[in-house]
């Protein structure tokens, strides 16, 4: 395979989105999920659920 001229600013950008990402869930380890705004059960189920969902994906 060749490189091409995108492949550096694409590898760039992901590792930016990454690091953004791995900021963020630091942040809400260290404050608590209240800091995504949720205040009732429902939210609560929902967070849970799509965090089982995405797991059980990842697992194959």
């Amino acid at each position: 395979m060749t490189k091409t001229n995108m492949t550096l600013p694409v590898v760039v950008i992901l590792g930016l989105l990454t690091l953004a990402g791995f900021g963020v869930w630091v942040y809400q380890l260290m404050n608590g999920l209240a800091v995504t705004g949720m205040n009732n059960a429902t939210s609560w189920g929902l967070y849970i659920t799509c965090f089982m969902f995405f797991v059980g994906l990842s697992a194959g």
